[in-house]
């Protein structure tokens, strides 16, 4: 089965189920499957990845002194020096998106003043730009260390502060320094900014029109995403992908679990396949703060302009060939599942996937206690090919190529079977507990940094009472 035929016949149904779990609004997805089903798609499988400081967005080529707050667009070598003082520069924080109205879409993807954020754009350089001489970039620096975020405030360039200013004043920090700062405004009539009255300086996070955007929803123009102010750490992002499995040929072993089925009955099933096949996609990309919740935060699908104007979704791929506990849920077992209707029965899966998600989780949270494999190492994916039959289907897999075996190591043989170790089974289980007590669950409990539903879709009092 070649790559085309498996998004065509899986990847609609993995885009239907982060829908349901919340991963992705239902207007961002209909619009990928549309163009999944017109053909209107491109892949490529990468061979090189390089890492660049630029950005559409954040503009991450953006660095300010900690000494003096000079300001520059930097080139991508570094270490970064400071052209008045020689200080080594450090990356200036970025400006992430927030969507504050629950009724705007979050396929913002093309929203022209989301993307109108670039460092080299308009409204950036009027931003940047000194009050006295327009060449100059005003500076940034941080006036309080207990708040560096809050107190980050625009100043005066440096080799400008001789030159009179009517915006300039002088703050004096907790150590009694002396800090020229901008209290330029080019939004406001007379360009004098309210917050130096208050304050005594300009936050940079208050900078009104840096913040708030603006676009059109129904009739009225209404604020509807603002930029918050982020230090540029890995948790700004996170890649929404698909894990797609498919079997060609079953060489399955069972797994003897007796405190699992002993807790799910014959709803749970496990065993041990020696050759899984699966194409990882990456469908785009979830920007906002890390603390934030998800429905504040921007979905970027990876959808470019195609050579006639018309919308291409783009997916990069990688084929992998590997091994894996394989977690089957046959919900045909389920008490009154053959008179359920067909709302119920959907209903009832949505629910099947939530277990044998949070029982992947269990898994893979103790698999490195067990193999001494870290749990980066290990993988998660999901098969709803066979769900319109009752099934759902979960795969806990070694994420190398031809596998190392990592997975096997919590399995004990047992002649025409396996047997999970006891005490790995015993510790699975006991997920169902939370230190913190969280509602579902938490970074205490069952979060992994790498899931592919961003760790929706997980409960972990189904570890107790089932579905």
């Amino acid at each position: 089965m070649n790559v085309d035929q498996i998004i065509k016949k899986y990847l609609p149904r993995h885009i239907m189920a982060m829908v349901h779990h919340r991963i992705l609004n239902p207007s961002t997805a209909k619009r990928m499957i549309e163009l999944i089903e017109k053909g209107s798609y491109s892949f490529m499988q990468p061979t090189t990845i390089r890492l660049l400081l630029e950005g559409d967005i954040f503009g991450l080529d953006l660095f300010y002194c900690p000494n003096c707050g000079t300001v520059k667009i930097a080139p991508r070598r570094l270490p970064v020096k400071c052209d008045v003082c020689e200080t080594e520069m450090v990356q200036a924080p970025i400006f992430v998106p927030y969507i504050s109205e629950s009724y705007y879409p979050r396929d913002i993807g093309n929203d022209p003043n989301l993307a109108s954020f670039s460092l080299h754009s308009r409204e950036m350089q009027r931003l940047l730009r000194c009050c006295v001489r327009r060449r100059e970039y005003r500076g940034m620096r941080i006036l309080d260390p207990q708040r560096p975020l809050r107190s980050f405030a625009w100043v005066c360039p440096p080799n400008l502060w001789e030159i009179e200013c009517p915006y300039r004043r002088i703050f004096k920090t907790r150590t009694g320094a002396e800090i020229p700062v901008c209290c330029y405004d080019p939004y406001k009539k007379d360009h004098f900014s309210n917050k130096c009255k208050e304050l005594g300086y300009v936050p940079i996070s208050a900078s009104r029109d840096l913040l708030i955007r603006r676009s059109r929803v129904t009739s009225a123009w209404r604020t509807i995403f603002t930029f918050r102010i982020q230090h540029p750490v890995e948790g700004v992002s996170k890649p929404l992908t698909a894990s797609i499995p498919y079997v060609e040929s079953a060489e399955e072993k069972p797994i003897i679990d007796p405190l699992i089925s002993k807790r799910f009955g014959n709803l749970i099933r496990l065993s041990y396949t020696e050759n899984l096949s699966l194409v990882q996609l990456a469908l785009g990309v979830k920007i906002g703060v890390p603390e934030t919740p998800t429905r504040s935060k921007v979905i970027l699908p990876y959808i470019e302009t195609g050579p006639h104007g018309s919308a291409v979704l783009k997916l990069y791929y990688r084929r992998l060939e590997t091994a894996g506990i394989k977690i089957e849920l046959d919900m045909n077992h389920y008490p009154g599942y053959e008179e359920m209707n067909l709302e119920e029965r959907k209903e009832l899966h949505n629910k099947g996937a939530v277990l044998v998600h949070t029982l992947i989780h269990a898994i893979i949270k103790f698999l490195p206690l067990y193999t001494g494999v870290e749990a980066s190492k290990f993988f998660e994916a999901l098969d709803f090919s066979l769900e319109d039959q009752g099934v759902i289907i979960g795969y806990v897999y070694d994420n190398s190529e031809g596998t190392r075996g990592a997975t096997k190591r919590v399995l004990e043989d047992a002649g025409k079977a396996y047997r999970l170790n006891q005490d790995f089974e015993a510790h699975v289980l006991s997920s169902a507990t939370c230190p913190l007590n969280c509602k579902h669950a938490c970074r205490a409990c069952l979060f992994l940094e790498r899931c592919i539903w961003l760790n929706r879709g997980l409960d972990r009092h189904m570890l107790i009472r089932g579905i």
